[in-house]
């Protein structure tokens, strides 16, 4: 098994292109771009485990939302804005500094401050399966049996 990234562009069913950069396994790992359906970038930057994890996130509408650094969610929910600068819907800067965030029971992470920011995940975000941990433990794996 070939545990390198590779650069690909990948679709959903209708075809839309939702990535496109390095993948691992057939999923976003490494720098690249998600999209929204109408062609606008979602997200671009470094992916790896449950998504991004550095970069910049966009609104539906083209304009910049967060730009920094993620932090991995350990319970089911997705990665979470940890530190950076958040932006409106108008391209105006209105927290700068540390995110914080709680979680529910089964560790969604819910944005307390700045409460300005919404949903952690967007609508109409694109639906693309991500690295997740059973797909480190392959690559551990496959990287343990070749020093055999």
């Amino acid at each position: 098994m070939n545990d390198n990234p590779k650069w690909k562009q990948l679709k959903n069913e209708a075809d839309v292109l939702v990535y496109e950069g390095f993948t691992l396994y057939g999923k976003p790992y490494g720098n690249g771009k998600t999209f929204f359906e109408n062609g606008n970038v979602y997200q671009d930057g470094e992916f790896g485990i449950k998504g991004l994890l550095k970069g910049k996130e966009y609104y539906p509408n083209g304009q910049l939302r967060f730009e920094g650094t993620f932090r991995i969610c350990y319970g089911y929910g997705p990665n979470f804005p940890s530190e950076g600068k958040c932006y409106d819907e108008n391209g105006n800067l209105y927290y700068e500094g540390q995110i914080r965030c709680s979680f529910g029971g089964v560790g969604w992470p819910t944005v307390r401050i700045p409460m300005e920011y919404g949903h952690v995940l967007q609508e109409n975000k694109p639906d693309i399966s991500y690295f997740m941990w059973e797909d480190e433990q392959k690559l551990s794996m496959n990287s343990i049996q070749s020093l055999n």
